[in-house]
């Protein structure tokens, strides 16, 4: 989880602040693909997450950016923040694995997170929730 906050919170501060273009390609080159940490060995801990998770936290944040720009409202995009109690993460059938039915070995500190997995056309909700 704290790859892909990191991941949403880099594209977001490279929209806002470096003058990205909000497009999946400019952002990809600038905070996705391995060559932006590969040398750098402070950074080389986002490469153990899989790029098709950090590229749904890419995802997440283009489809935030285009549902605000569809209500014809003003809107400030905000930072994840890991104290949030209900965090996201996208998981693409494609990249799921083999079998239809996965076990997640989850630490205590992300038991209340919500786990959103697409399934070819529909979204599964996977709770884990203590209570």
């Amino acid at each position: 989880m704290g790859t892909v906050r990191w991941t949403y919170n880099q594209c977001l501060i490279a929209i806002e602040k470096v003058d990205t273009k909000w497009n999946k390609k400019d952002l990809r080159a600038r905070c996705i693909n391995v060559v932006n940490f590969k040398n750098d060995t402070k950074l080389k801990w986002v490469i153990e997450t899989p790029y098709p998770i950090r590229d749904g936290a890419m995802r997440d944040l283009l489809k935030g950016y285009s549902s605000n720009f569809a209500s014809n409202k003003q809107f400030k995009m905000k930072f994840r923040s890991k104290k949030d109690p209900r965090q996201s993460i996208v998981i693409h059938f494609q990249h799921w694995g083999s079998s239809p039915v996965s076990l997640l070995l989850v630490q205590p500190s992300e038991l209340r997170t919500m786990i959103y997995v697409l399934f070819f056309s529909r979204i599964h909700f996977i709770s884990l929730n203590p209570k």
